[in-house]
């Protein structure tokens, strides 16, 4: 279950310019990881309109605000002067990726299980440390993928350099 971030009562405002954005302005207390140029990812709710994977972004002084389209202001009956209750829900952290996900992704791939089941301990522990040594889950994911690809043409990884050298032809 997602975590409770912020529950309150947000007055939606508008951009000042042609075409501007209805949007509700967030307190300071939410703030900004200043990843993705400081945009965030969340779920939210807007009076009772669910937003799965919803932006904020990032505004002068390093506020954030959430954009909110016609459709939801249709939907809640709302617009710029309006107040609404805004509640937003930290993202459940992603599954960890294990070295039996390696090990299930490895048995997709024969040729790749077989020639890694032929290398030494010392052999399968270098690639599964150049694996998970990936900065998060997507890097380990792409050194999956790689390594893969590489057992499959009987490489193996020399884990302090990172080099893949073939040794079965």
């Amino acid at each position: 279950m997602d975590s409770l971030l912020f529950d309150g009562e947000i007055v939606l405002q508008k951009m000042n310019m042609k075409g501007g954005w209805t949007y509700a302005l967030l307190p300071e207390v939410v703030t900004s990881s200043r990843k993705n140029f400081g945009w965030t990812k969340l779920n939210a709710s807007i009076d009772d309109y669910e937003m799965n994977n919803a932006s904020l972004m990032p505004i002068k002084g390093g506020r954030l605000f959430l954009a909110v389209k016609a459709e939801i202001r249709k939907q809640i009956k709302k617009e710029e002067g309006d107040t609404v209750r805004i509640k937003l829900y930290g993202l459940k952290a992603p599954d960890t990726v294990t070295e039996q996900d390696f090990r299930d992704a490895l048995a997709d791939d024969p040729n790749a299980l077989k020639h890694f089941e032929a290398f030494t301990r010392k052999d399968q522990k270098d690639w599964l440390k150049w694996i998970f040594e990936g900065s998060n889950n997507d890097a380990i994911i792409l050194r999956m993928a790689d390594a893969i690809n590489d057992i499959a043409e009987g490489r193996y990884c020399i884990a302090a350099d990172k080099k893949k050298q073939k040794i079965i032809e």
